[in-house]
């Protein structure tokens, strides 16, 4: 996954944990143990990248950022997904924050840019300021343009819309269930799927 999508593994074990969390805790089964989420938030933590130099310098810092970006979206899913923290948490505001400086450095036009869909989408759940929703939103809709993408961001645009102007309405804080509610609304999903 690392040097397909620029996701770390170890991110995408965590973003499947809490996941994995939220869907047992759906049907009364949760057996994620505090130890268990400070374990994740402390394997997210000391995540060091892996660097190639063989890439262009600006490559290089490029790839840095995208990686960065997603390890920051999957501590917000973390606090939000499996600690139910609200948007309106320190430690999830200043991630959102990271994220959107982050994906902010990522020239438009690049391949990289493709790569910050997942992080931004997560951010944009999260992200109670016009100015972060805005460099968020264009990262997201990248993606519509993406040949191999199975997810577009137009469908999750208008998710994140319906949250922004509902329950997300003037930077109200928003829990990861307020998106879930936003999400299934814009984008049902049929019972026979």
């Amino acid at each position: 996954m690392e040097p397909v999508y620029a996701c770390p593994i170890i991110v995408l074990i965590t973003l499947a944990r809490v996941n994995a969390s939220r869907v047992s805790r759906l049907m009364d089964q949760d057996e994620a143990t505090p130890a268990g989420i400070q374990e994740y938030e402390a394997a997210v933590q000391n995540w060091k990248p892996h660097v190639d130099y063989a890439d262009q310098p600006s490559q290089l810092i490029t790839r840095l950022a995208v990686q960065e970006a997603w390890r920051q979206a999957a501590l917000i899913y973390l606090y939000m997904g499996a600690c139910a923290a609200s948007s309106a948490d320190d430690r999830v505001e200043a991630l959102v924050r990271q994220v959107a400086q982050l994906a902010g450095t990522v020239e438009a036009g690049t391949h990289f840019e493709t790569h910050l869909f997942v992080p931004c989408l997560i951010a944009g759940v999260a992200a109670r300021k016009e100015k972060h929703r805005t460099i968020l939103r264009k990262k997201i809709q990248v993606s519509q343009k993406a040949e191999a993408c199975l997810l577009r961001g137009a469908d999750f645009s208008s998710a994140l819309d319906h949250l922004w102007h509902g329950a997300a309405a003037e930077g109200s804080p928003v829990t990861w269930d307020d998106y879930v509610n936003s999400r299934c609304f814009t984008i049902p999903v049929p019972a026979d799927v």
